[in-house]
C-alpha cells in the first residue's frame, strides 16, 4: 500500500526506477519502533475505524510529505570481465599447504664404520 500511495503522488516511473525498497523498509521499521514507544496504543484506534478509501486518502496525503531523495537507489556499475575473472580466481577453494600425503621416508643406510661395536 505504501508504494501504491507513493506511485500515486510521485509517478510510477520515479518509484519503480529511483526508489530503493531497502532504504524505505529500513526507515519504516525504525520509525515504527519509535512510534510504538512514543505513541500509546489507543491513539492508533483512529486508523482501525477508517474505510479503505479513507485510509488510501490518508496514505496519499502522507506520501506527498515524504522526501524521496533520502531513499534513492544506488546502482552499481557492471563489473568488467577482468574484475569478474579476478574475483572468481580469488574465491577458489585451495587446499592448505600441508594437507597432501607426504612421500614415504626413505631408508637410511648407516656406513659400516659408524656402527657401534
Amino acid at each position: 500500500m505504501l508504494k501504491a500511495a507513493l506511485r500515486q503522488v510521485h509517478g510510477a516511473t520515479v518509484i519503480d526506477t529511483q526508489l530503493s525498497g531497502y532504504y524505505v523498509a529500513d526507515e519504516v521499521s525504525g520509525t515504527y519502533r519509535g512510534m510504538m514507544i512514543a505513541i500509546p496504543p489507543p491513539e492508533w484506534q483512529v486508523f482501525r475505524q477508517l474505510t479503505v478509501p479513507e485510509l488510501a486518502e490518508v496514505l496519499i496525503d502522507l506520501a506527498g510529505k515524504g522526501h524521496l531523495a533520502q531513499f534513492r537507489k544506488h546502482p552499481r556499475d557492471p563489473r568488467s570481465r577482468a574484475r569478474r575473472a579476478r574475483l572468481i580466481r580469488s574465491t577458489r577453494i585451495r587446499p592448505p599447504p600441508n594437507c597432501w600425503p607426504r612421500a614415504a621416508p626413505r631408508a637410511v643406510t648407516v656406513p659400516p664404520e659408524a656402527e657401534p661395536a
